[in-house]
């Protein structure tokens, strides 16, 4: 059986699985478009186009995720290498199949593909004994999965041996026969019957010929669409040299095509017939077409060979020249990196003493501002917290020395107390200033009971309330309890939280509570006054800040107190979790 009729049958097999039988899909019409174009170019060539052709449908088929198409495809294109004799490109072919099989888990289902191929190039390679391995091997491993495949491979074992072994080739036709009934398939049948027939025709078996031709003209008298006729000729041929018509079947084995070895079977009309010259002329027309075809391989080969080592050349060239690069390219990187170096450095190290700079002037700046936001702060907050108490009191006093007022003891005593405070207010800002102003606490520890000081503050504040306000004191410590702090700041402290509860209070209750947690001396004080928004929380503890500039004192309340109970190694902070008012603890360390 001639290359080209396998070739057509491989193709045929890749159509046959290829092509969807049911409804037809964008992919389906692009799946036969490229088929129809790598077939076309796989009869029809020229190489450099089927190539760049069967590149792009496995790409294809590979987007698609039609593995299976995909390598069927990439078969047929290492059987183009064999047909065109590039062995050492078919190899390669080979060898990549099998590779991309085994990568994608599909040995056991697909992996006959690069065996069948390996045999075929074994075969064109004129190495039999290895071919008949391959096919003998892929044929194993196919099982009953690709029937068509099967069928192929036993004409290919037929093709092999039917000189030296023809009985051992006529029952691998007869099997390509029983698999070609079993699966209905006219085409195949009749490639098998009539490799069967030539086997007979080889061998002088007159008994054998005539069944398998029988079959095969009976198939053919069914002018079935499937059937091949590419060996109507050699199987005329035959019957004829067979029947003793030697002239005529000379006569189509030269004039006609017959798909198989023309000077094989001229070889044997002539020694059926007794033509011991033409015999002879047929044996060195068959040597010297096994020789040219011999060379053109080896010829083909050659050049591959030639081309691969060029490229080989090529290769170690650029290599060389890609290594050289590359030492270049690291010496001018260390050169590089050198100079980066020594560049960061100094650079650093100047960056350095700017931000140094940066950071004093930065320092200094803010000092600027902190001072100027707080003689701003000052300035507003004196202008009214100082000038109010003074003015009333300058009116208090005109009205106690103006002759133009009569007023009885009663009165006097009002304006007094009215002038008394605005007083105390005064010395209260004062107060608080000097506080601001004095900085670390120059108060000395010493043993302190906490409840004392508590009871003593809540006394004042009750002195203090005006509102009708509830004020308590809750404890579960005893009395006698102590520990070491500075009493004064202790008390100060205590004095400011409640004085501003009293301030941003005008019902409810104000409670102090004194209790030890762990390590720590826990004071709270709890009013039920307006509370604090969450976006003041931690800006009432800033110098000057007043969230109502209605109330009176100039800012500084809160901030005093965080400051001397950080100096006392402790802390205030507003209690976020309560909600019915404003809730500041104080906590020092025991």
């Amino acid at each position: 059986m001639s290359l080209l009729v396998r070739k057509q049958i491989l193709c045929v097999l890749a159509a046959l699985l290829s092509l969807p039988v049911l409804a037809v899909t964008d992919f389906d019409m692009e799946h036969v478009k490229h088929f129809k174009l790598f077939r076309r170019l796989y009869d029809e060539g020229p190489d450099s186009v089927f190539y760049q052709v069967a590149a792009d449908y496995e790409r294809f088929l590979k987007n698609a995720g039609k593995q299976v198409e995909y390598f069927k495809i990439k078969c047929n294109e290492g059987f183009y290498d064999v047909d065109h004799h590039h062995i050492i490109r078919a190899m390669k072919t080979a060898e990549s199949l099998d590779k991309e099989i085994r990568e994608a888990g599909m040995g056991d289902e697909l992996g006959y593909l690069p065996i069948g191929l390996l045999g075929d190039i074994s075969r064109s390679s004129r190495n039999m004994r290895r071919a008949k391995e391959y096919y003998e091997k892929a044929l194993e491993i196919v099982g009953t999965k690709d029937k068509k495949f099967s069928v192929e491979k036993y004409i290919n074992l037929a093709e092999l041996v039917y000189l030296n072994a023809p009985e051992e080739a006529l029952r691998y036709a007869d099997k390509a026969v029983a698999l070609a009934e079993g699966i209905d398939d006219i085409e195949y049948k009749s490639k098998a019957l009539a490799l069967k027939g030539y086997v007979y025709f080889l061998s002088g078996n007159r008994d054998g010929f005539y069944p398998a031709y029988n079959g095969y003209e009976a198939l053919r008298s069914m002018d079935h669409p499937r059937f091949s006729h590419r060996y109507d000729n050699m199987m005329l041929a035959a019957r004829l040299a067979i029947g003793h018509q030697y002239a005529e079947a000379e006569q189509i084995a030269i004039n006609r095509e017959l798909n198989m070895d023309r000077s094989l079977m001229l070889l044997k009309i002539y020694a059926m017939s007794g033509d011991i010259q033409k015999g002879f002329t047929a044996i060195n027309r068959r040597i010297n077409e096994l020789d040219s075809i011999a060379g053109s391989v080896q010829e083909l080969n050659l050049d591959d060979m030639e081309a691969e080592m060029q490229m080989n050349k090529l290769k170690i060239e650029a290599d060389n020249n890609k290594r050289l690069a590359k030492r270049t390219i690291i010496a001018l990187m260390i050169i590089i990196v050198v100079f980066i170096i020594v560049f960061i450095i100094g650079r650093r190290r100047f960056m350095q003493k700017i931000q140094v700079r940066n950071k004093e002037l930065e320092v200094a700046r803010d000092r600027a501002q902190e001072s100027d936001r707080m003689k701003t702060a000052f300035i507003r907050n004196m202008s009214h917290e100082i000038r109010t108490p003074l003015t009333a009191i300058n009116g208090f006093s005109q009205i106690l020395c103006s002759p133009a007022y009569d007023l009885d003891n009663e009165e006097r005593g009002k304006i007094q107390k009215r002038i008394t405070e605005n007083v105390d207010n005064i010395s209260e800002i004062v107060k608080e200033l000097l506080a601001l102003s004095k900085g670390e606490s120059e108060a000395v520890k010493t043993d302190v009971q906490p409840v004392s000081i508590c009871r003593k503050v809540v006394q004042d504040a009750k002195r203090k309330n005006t509102k009708g306000l509830i004020i308590r004191f809750r404890t579960l410590l005893p009395d006698m309890f102590t520990f070491q702090c500075q009493a004064e700041n202790l008390e100060q402290i205590l004095s400011r939280l409640m004085d501003n509860a009293l301030k941003f209070t005008e019902q409810g209750s104000i409670t102090m509570e004194c209790h030890q947690q762990g390590a720590l001396l826990l004071f709270s004080v709890t009013d039920t006054g307006v509370g604090v928004k969450e976006e003041d929380r931690e800006r009432i503890f800033e110098n000057f800040v007043k969230l109502d500039e209605y109330k009176g004192g100039v800012g500084l309340g809160l901030s005093i107190c965080r400051g001397l109970a950080r100096q006392m190694g402790g802390d205030v902070n507003l209690d976020v979790q309560y909600n019915a008012g404003a809730r500041f603890i104080l906590s020092l360390p025991l």
